[in-house]
């Protein structure tokens, strides 16, 4: 199945023009330094063709010729008789050309994603594919995350053989980062809703907030607690204020004691505390 994406087609045609001029000016570059000098013998001239001949391109194809130059002496040549060569030497023509059905078929590939699936294409299971992608797509914001674990500084601090405790271990890691993108899913539906972007990065603002950016912001954040009563070290900075007004949690959050009270069936339950 071969699903075709108007937004990567766009982001590929940009790389894919950046991709040929690259080709072209390394190709040019190396031809133009072998092709100035001339060779003393046959074999120095083959040995600096081969050298053109070596690097396979993707967009643009060179073909290398290795010519004689004949040498002669010094003076006037007479009309009576051909001039004499007296010795040889040896130059590199270089011809470039693009490789037209190359580039005409980058084009009509980039923006299109192959899939390989078990959905058949007719009866009552068929899906559309645009459908199956979004299947395929949906748990990528999650996945993604995982690639720390892959970290040989990571799993070289993972001693577990047990099968059961490498299963929790899943698990926790997957409950875990389900909500690290149910915080970034929250801010960008409040930006989209409100239509008011965040500070992001150097300031700027930003319509696509991450959740690392909110954590880093949080990072020194520190509530002091004396007997019942709690209150923050330093007060929150506007920034972090708009952060957590995205996320519909109340500043109090962290400083509001929580207390435990008893329901009609006996068990404890806990709810902020009056005011």
């Amino acid at each position: 199945m071969v699903v075709h994406s108007s937004s990567q087609d766009q982001r590929r045609q940009q790389a894919l023009a950046r991709e040929r001029q690259a080709s072209y000016a390394t190709r040019e570059a190396t031809a133009r330094a072998v092709s100035q000098q001339e060779y003393g013998c046959q074999a120095d001239a083959e040995a600096a063709a081969a050298t053109l001949r070596a690097p396979q391109s993707a967009y643009h194809a060179v073909e290398v010729r290795v010519e004689a130059h004949p040498q002669s002496g010094p003076g006037r040549p007479s009309q009576q008789q051909p001039r004499v060569s007296t010795a040889l030497r040896y130059g590199v023509q270089v011809t470039r050309r693009e490789r037209a059905e190359v580039i005409a078929r980058r084009p009509q590939a980039t923006g299109c994603v192959g899939l390989l699936t078990q959905v058949p294409p007719v009866d009552a299971r068929a899906q559309r594919a645009g459908d199956v992608l979004r299947a395929y797509t949906a748990p990528q914001g999650i996945e993604q995350n995982f690639g720390f674990v892959t970290d040989p500084r990571i799993v070289k601090s993972l001693l577990l053989k047990k099968p059961e405790r490498i299963a929790a271990l899943g698990l926790g890691l997957w409950l875990a980062w389900r909500r690290w993108r149910l915080v970034e899913r929250t801010r960008r539906g409040h930006v989209e809703t409100t239509k008011t972007p965040l500070r992001g990065w150097d300031t700027k603002a930003t319509q696509k907030p991450p959740a690392f950016m909110m954590m880093t912001t949080f990072a020194g954040v520190l509530v002091l607690k004396v007997e019942d009563q709690r209150q923050f070290v330093h007060p929150l900075s506007t920034v972090q204020q708009q952060y957590l007004r995205a996320l519909g949690v109340p500043a109090t959050y962290c400083t509001v004691p929580q207390r435990g009270h008893r329901d009609e069936t006996g068990k404890s339950r806990s709810q902020p505390s009056p005011g």
